[in-house]
């Protein structure tokens, strides 16, 4: 495990959890809106504690103190707009990839970072529960944000040493039975470059660091 694997790690639970945050208010019904408030909290407990670990003098200052080409998350987490399918179809592709990252991080021998993917696991197991339900009530109704998140998807075992096989062999037969067909393409690369979403979410999490790094926010 790499510090550069470790902040790609930290970046894309930021950015999933910014985005998730996003629906807060918004969501097509309050179950789903409770749901992902808090499923944003906990993604963004889990990367400022990769962040403290990385960083344990100024983990904000390395959280929101970068200049964007420095941070490197997988660029399906990057993307925006209200697709309320997309963003359901995304957390269930993430939480089944990040659980393969769990057991990456218990396997280290960095004692801290085994300690925060014991919490990190606890959590996640009820993010799949939530994950996969609402993609069996979905169901087809989900291929056209499939189509769109499964290149993005690919990205994200880029530079993770995490095996894509592994993740297929979770996913596909899932994806099958609620009658969804899993689409061929090429994964998108990128976590060392960002598409256009990414500015304006660079802006939103990080203007208020910026505006006084001096301060502790």
């Amino acid at each position: 495990m790499t510090e550069e694997q470790l902040l790609a790690a930290a970046d894309d639970e930021l950015m999933l959890g910014h985005r998730d945050s996003e629906w807060t208010g918004l969501a097509p019904h309050v179950e789903a809106d409770v749901a992902l408030s808090s499923l944003a909290q906990d993604e963004m407990a889990h990367a400022a504690a990769l962040y403290t670990l990385l960083s344990p003098a100024d983990p904000d200052a390395l959280a929101c103190g970068r200049e964007p080409t420095a941070y490197r998350h997988a660029p399906l987490l990057e993307v925006g707009g209200r697709d309320f399918a997309f963003s359901v179809t995304r957390q269930y592709l993430y939480d089944i990839f990040e659980e393969q990252r769990i057991r990456q991080f218990l396997g280290s021998g960095w004692p801290e970072l085994r300690a925060i993917a014991e919490r990190m696991s606890r959590e996640e197991k009820y993010h799949r529960m939530h994950d996969r339900a609402l993609m069996a009530a979905l169901g087809d109704r989900l291929q056209p944000a499939l189509n769109r998140a499964w290149p993005l998807a690919l990205g994200l075992f880029e530079g993770t040493g995490l095996a894509e096989a592994e993740w297929r062999a979770v996913v596909v037969p899932e994806l099958t039975a609620w009658g969804l067909i899993v689409p061929e393409a090429e994964p998108v690369l990128g976590r060392t470059q960002h598409g256009p979403d990414f500015e304006e979410l660079w802006n939103d999490l990080t203007g208020l660091f910026r505006s006084d790094p001096s301060r502790h926010w």
